[in-house]
């Protein structure tokens, strides 16, 4: 497969996502699943909501997946093992398909981008990126997750927060993946203010 580079970098996914706005605090790389420390690219940011609540989020971008370089391996099948599929109602009315994690005080959601398609079972997330590779010589793909503490707070009401975070994050990931190109290229439908934002 042909390794795929964003044309926009994960850091410039913007501060404010809906009514969320990036915490000046760093995050700290202990608080990082260790299932993609592989990654080419990742991003760990902390938003907090309006409502005061914060999310931590954190994106793991593959150019291109190979033998133990793999957005779904082994590695995550305990991370599966313990989800329960979510799926969240985006503003336009589509659906986003998650998992749902909890560890310690913390709730999760997390869910895959093979070439810009989403996908929650790592089966299905497998499968696409086989496909993409074997129709289009691209395997690139992301994994996103976002999580928050449910200290004094229902599980419901923390998922609720996260769904409407999830659908902003979905939206602001859509225009790096419009621009995806394959490693070493320029492309082509970027306007020259992209290129110098």
């Amino acid at each position: 497969a042909v390794p795929v580079a964003l044309a926009t970098p994960l850091d410039r996914l913007p501060l404010q996502l809906g009514t969320w706005v990036i915490e000046p605090l760093p995050v700290s790389a202990d608080d990082a699943p260790a299932e993609w420390s592989g990654a080419d690219s990742q991003i760990l940011r902390r938003y907090q909501g309006g409502d005061g609540r914060s999310a931590t989020l954190g994106i793991w971008y593959f150019e291109a997946q190979r033998q133990d370089h793999e957005i779904v391996s082994s590695k995550v099948g305990p991370l599966h093992r313990g989800a329960t599929t979510h799926v969240i109602t985006l503003g336009d009315g589509s659906t986003l398909t998650t998992n749902v994690v909890r560890s310690n005080k913390n709730l999760g959601i997390f869910w895959y981008e093979l070439d810009g398609v989403p996908e929650a079972s790592q089966h299905a997330a497998k499968l696409r990126s086989l496909w993409t590779a074997l129709v289009s010589r691209r395997s690139n793909g992301a994994v996103i997750m976002l999580r928050s503490s449910v200290e004094a707070r229902s599980d419901a009401d923390v998922l609720r927060a996260l769904d409407d975070l999830a659908g902003q994050v979905h939206a602001a990931l859509a225009r790096l993946w419009r621009h995806a190109q394959p490693a070493g290229t320029a492309p082509d439908n970027v306007r020259q203010s992209d290129r110098h934002e």
